[in-house]
């Protein structure tokens, strides 16, 4: 999906160099913003069901008469549930395709990929393989680091005592 995104965004030809930072920025950002919506679930028909229901959300808002509200908020939530509607159906199309990628031989190539990155997240980083002593040699050895974590908090640990003793 972002090689797919960065090459849309690389063919869209909206990315150009300014002068002003600002302005590029604002560019880059719209830019991104409009090829993202257009490389996942987003196309015209669910942009437009999206701007129809926020068109009567605001009339909705509007409408101070109590007869003219009830009839605009059904109205409102009729354009809800069609937006709903397309929204998900826009989104198991994606899927679909997605899953009938997964069945050829690049997808099952990705989903080993991503089992192997989601394992990467998993690992606990509690166990510290090397760290340095006083003098800033690096310990490796298992002994010698539990060793120096010792010293170490007793080291802090007399420090804080040292200074309620003062006080």
């Amino acid at each position: 999906m972002v090689a797919t995104l960065s090459n849309k965004i690389k063919t869209s030809g909206y990315l150009s160099i300014s002068d002003d930072e600002n302005q590029m920025w604002e560019t880059m950002a719209e830019t991104i913003r409009t090829v993202y919506k257009e490389s996942w679930w987003w196309n015209e028909e669910v942009q437009k069901k999206i701007k129809d229901k926020n068109r009567r959300f605001k009339e909705l808002m509007a409408c101070t008469e109590v007869e003219d509200r009830t009839l605009k908020k059904e109205m409102y939530k009729e354009k809800k549930r069609a937006a709903k509607k397309v929204v998900a159906e826009a989104i198991n199309l994606v899927f679909e395709d997605f899953y009938q990628k997964l069945d050829t031989r690049e997808g099952e190539k990705y989903i080993f990929k991503l089992a192997k990155a989601r394992s990467r997240q998993k690992k606990d980083l509690g166990t510290m393989k090397f760290i340095k002593d006083e003098g800033g040699q690096v310990l490796l050895r298992q002994e010698d680091i539990k060793l120096r974590w010792h010293q170490y908090f007793a080291q802090l640990l007399n420090e804080i005592s040292g200074l309620k003793e003062e006080i």
